[in-house]
């Protein structure tokens, strides 16, 4: 087995992340040359920030070990009870305590101190949601996807598996960042995705950088050095594929953000993070089922798999609702409105034949409902003031969501098969997740039932097998 398996551990890859970055030595005298504030703030966080210890692949694994034993005691009934029944930790439990903590203590400093050498988009003003991938959520993805796709298919070859994860991972998690950087940095977003001859899109390094950062405003020349460098990183990293590969995947990052800026709600980018954004970060089976194919695996086509997921269903349909900003306030102001709105959207539906492919406006405009709606049916969400007759809308709203997205579900055109499987998905997660308000027509078998019943939801359900 190739041994470089067995050092794909997360730990690992922050920490070597951090030492090459950091190699040589970072000097905020020279990165923050010109700018005060910056780098008073970079002072301050490297103060904050303190020592990292290192956790080496023996480390990892002892403390894996340690957790496996001390949680077969645990169920095995082997945890003493002191006095007063109270439990008491044998002293491997304690030792695997004590070391969990010093793992999350090194995985946390070392993130830190990225931060400081590398593009830190937390630290931008643009608090749009969602919120930037921090890199050892981005990393944890990636390993997991590895591991999950080598335990599939351990006849891959490393380099294969590794590259192909990173285009759908670690790439649209790049593209996502930059976009933090647009509005502050507009020169530094311009230089790495407008220039289609910068030595990236080669598959090479940059360098001599220095000379090229004289054309960059003052304020910019960090971010522009902390762009640079990872860039640069991920260049070594990726010596194992050729660099006609390695420019493929540049101006793959560019690619997918000038997608974005002509046209957000229909951009690969959003497509992309809608698979990414599965909540936790965990192994996503869709992204899995992807890479095998990419690899040239004969799998099950997970894509085509309605998973019971709200959270990327909503994430999925908020790119609809992307550019629906007024119809959201006057909807806040008149619930009637938004009535009106769908009501017109369904007739407009019903008269499309099943079997032909719907207008693209008509679809887009029927899931930016169904997102504004069910934000309206989210349980805990504060209500406006004049917002009084919002209980006796509920209902209402509710038999509305459904019917766009059962509308979309029923549609037959080969050219709907996307929007319908994704407003398959969407209602199955909307009905099964406790947060949210649901009509009593989808909750009960007959008119007036006043007992739960599963068979609304079964039903469709039957439809995604």
């Amino acid at each position: 087995m190739d041994e470089r398996w067995g050092r794909l551990l997360l730990s690992e890859l922050l920490y070597e992340l951090r030492k090459v970055a950091d190699t040589p030595p970072v000097d905020d005298l020279q990165e923050y040359d010109g700018n005060k504030p910056a780098f008073l703030k970079a002072q301050k966080k490297r103060k904050s920030t303190g020592k990292i210890h290192l956790t080496t692949k023996s480390a990892a694994g002892g403390f894996i070990k340690g957790g496996a034993k001390w949680i077969g005691d645990l169920i095995g009934g082997m945890t003493l009870i002191g006095a007063e029944g109270r439990a008491v930790a044998s002293a491997d439990a304690r030792q695997f305590l004590e070391t969990s903590v010093r793992v999350e203590q090194t995985l946390l400093k070392n993130e830190k101190h990225l931060e400081l050498l590398l593009p830190d988009p937390a630290s931008s003003d643009d608090r749009r949601w969602p919120g930037p991938i921090t890199y050892r959520s981005a990393l944890n993805h990636f390993v997991a996807i590895c591991i999950r796709v080598h335990s599939i298919a351990p006849e891959v070859r490393f380099e294969d598996v590794i590259s192909n994860v990173a285009k759908r991972v670690l790439i649209p998690g790049l593209a996502h960042n930059m976009k933090f950087f647009a509005r502050e940095n507009p020169h530094v977003y311009r230089l790495f995705v407008h220039n289609d001859k910068i030595c990236y899109r080669l598959g090479l390094k940059w360098v001599g950088s220095e000379e090229q950062i004289k054309t960059v405003p003052i304020s910019e020349r960090h971010v522009f050095r902390k762009w640079v460098r990872l860039f640069n990183v991920m260049v070594d990293a990726a010596t194992f594929i050729s660099p006609e590969q390695r420019g493929e995947m540049f101006g793959s990052f560019q690619n997918l953000l000038k997608d974005h800026e002509a046209e957000p709600r229909t951009s690969q980018l959003w497509k992309e993070l809608s698979i990414l954004a599965s909540g936790d970060m965990a192994v996503d089976e869709i992204l899995v089922s992807c890479v095998l194919g990419d690899v040239g695996v004969d799998a099950k086509d997970l894509t085509s798999s309605p998973l019971v997921n709200c959270a990327r269903a909503r994430f999925g349909l908020l790119r609809y609702a992307y550019g629906m900003q007024r119809e959201m306030e006057e909807f806040r102001e008149r619930f009637s409105y938004g009535q009106t709105e769908v009501e017109g959207i369904l007739r407009r539906i019903s008269k499309t034949h099943s079997g032909n492919q719907l207008d693209s406006d008509l679809s887009n405009q029927a899931f930016g409902w169904a997102y504004i709606f069910s934000r309206y049916l989210l349980l805990g969400r504060k209500k406006k003031d004049n917002d009084s007759d919002s209980l006796a809308n509920h209902s209402l709203a509710s038999s509305l969501l459904c019917g766009l997205l059962e509308a979309l579900v029923g549609r037959k055109a080969v050219g709907d098969a996307e929007e319908r499987m994704l407003a398959l998905r969407y209602l199955l997660g909307y009905l099964t997740n406790p947060r949210f308000i649901k009509s009593p027509e989808y909750l009960r078998k007959n008119k007036g039932d006043l007992k739960y019943n599963s068979g609304r939801i079964e039903a469709f359900i039957k439809i995604a097998e």
